[in-house]
C-alpha cells in the first residue's frame, strides 16, 4: 500500500513538472513569435514576467537565454551578463537544429562586438551565416548580412562592406521590406562615395528616395548627410542644406566635418572653426577614435596653412595620442 502511494506521487510529480515544462516551452514560443512580428515591447514584458528559475530543463533555459538576449539586443539594452547566450550557444552545439544554432551564434557575436572582441565577432558571424545560409529563414539571414556588411565597414574591409550588403538588399526585395531596402541602400552609398564612385552613390540614394516613409527614423540623418556629401563640390548651397537638415536631427561628426570643408572653400573661418568643434564634441564615442584622428589631422593642416604653427604642432600631439589608441584597437 504504502509502496503504491509513493509510485503515485512520483507519477503525480513527473506529471506536474512536464505540464510546467510544457507551459515554458509554449510562453516562450508565444513570445519568439511576437519578436517575429516586431512587438519588441510586448516581448520585453512578457520575458519579464517569467522569472528563470522556473526553466527546469536545458532546452527551455537555453529558449530563455536566446529570446531574452534577442530582446535586450533589440532594445539597444546592454544585456545583463553573457553568460546566458553562451549558455544557448553550448546548448544548442549540441542539436542539430541548425536555425536556433545560427541565432544563438548570431547574438553572441553581437555581445562579444559591444566588448570590442571584433575578431570573435566575426568568426561567430561567419558560423551564423554558414548555418543560416542551409534554412530558408529569410529574416535571419537578413540580419546576418546586414550585420556582416555593418562590421566590415567598421573594419574598413570595403569590398565584404559592399558584398554583405548587396546580400542583404537581395534578401530584402525578396522580402519585400521597404525598412530594410533602405537601410543598406545607405550601406552601398557610403560604399559608393568612399572608393569616389558618385554616379553609383547616386543611383542608390535615388533608389532609396521613394522608400523614405519607410525608412527607419534613426536612418533619416545619414540619408540627408549622404545627399550632402554627394552635392558637396558640385552644389554646395544645396548641399548645405542637406547637411544642416541631417545634423538637426542628430550631430553626426562627418556632417560637421563635410560642412567645415565648404565652409574653407567659401573661407569663412569663424564657422570653419565652429563645425570642427562641434565635430569633436560629438565624436566622444569611443569607438570614433578614428574619426578625432582625421579631424584633428585636418585642423593641423588648417593652421599650417594659416601660419599658427604653436596651434599646428598642439593639434599634431593630439592627432598622435588618439593615433595610437586607434592603433592597438587595429591591431586586436
Amino acid at each position: 500500500m504504502k509502496r503504491n502511494l509513493w509510485l503515485l506521487w512520483v507519477y503525480t510529480c513527473i506529471i506536474a513538472a512536464g505540464c510546467g515544462n510544457h507551459e515554458n516551452t509554449e510562453k516562450l514560443t508565444l513570445i519568439d513569435k511576437m519578436l517575429e512580428q516586431d512587438k519588441v515591447d510586448s516581448a520585453f514584458r512578457s520575458i519579464t514576467a517569467i522569472p528563470l528559475s522556473t526553466m527546469s530543463t536545458e532546452a527551455d533555459s537555453a529558449y530563455y537565454y536566446l529570446v531574452r538576449t534577442e530582446i535586450y539586443h533589440r532594445n539597444r539594452m546592454p544585456p545583463l551578463t553573457d553568460n546566458g547566450i553562451s549558455y544557448a550557444v553550448r546548448y544548442y552545439e549540441k542539436k542539430s537544429d541548425k536555425e536556433m544554432l545560427a541565432r544563438a551564434y548570431f547574438y553572441k557575436g553581437i555581445s562579444t562586438y559591444n566588448k570590442n572582441r571584433m575578431q570573435q565577432t566575426i568568426h561567430l558571424l561567419k558560423q551564423a551565416e554558414g548555418l543560416a545560409d542551409r534554412t530558408v529563414n529569410l529574416q535571419l539571414q537578413y540580419k546576418i548580412y546586414e550585420a556582416l556588411a555593418y562590421y566590415n565597414g567598421e573594419a574598413f574591409e570595403n569590398e565584404l562592406h559592399k558584398i554583405y550588403a548587396k546580400k542583404a538588399l537581395d534578401v530584402a526585395k525578396t522580402l519585400n521590406d521597404k525598412e530594410r531596402q533602405s537601410s543598406v541602400l545607405l550601406y552601398l552609398v557610403n560604399y559608393y562615395i568612399a572608393i569616389n564612385e558618385k554616379d553609383s552613390a547616386m543611383i542608390c540614394i535615388n533608389e532609396c528616395a521613394p522608400l523614405l516613409k519607410s525608412m527607419a527614423p534613426s536612418n533619416l540623418p545619414y540619408y540627408y548627410f549622404n545627399m550632402g556629401r554627394i552635392y558637396e563640390k558640385d552644389d554646395p548651397q544645396l548641399a548645405k542644406a542637406y547637411l544642416k537638415k541631417a545634423i538637426a536631427i542628430k550631430g553626426i561628426p562627418n556632417a560637421y566635418k563635410t560642412l567645415a570643408n565648404i565652409y574653407m572653400r567659401e573661407d569663412s573661418m569663424e564657422k570653419v572653426r565652429e563645425m570642427w568643434q562641434q565635430a569633436l564634441y560629438s565624436t566622444r564615442n569611443t569607438k570614433m577614435n578614428t574619426m578625432r584622428v582625421d579631424i584633428f589631422n585636418t585642423m593641423r593642416q588648417q593652421a599650417m596653412e594659416h601660419g599658427d604653427y604653436r596651434q599646428a604642432n598642439a593639434l599634431a600631439d593630439s592627432a598622435a595620442r588618439w593615433k595610437k589608441q586607434v592603433y592597438e584597437v587595429q591591431q586586436q
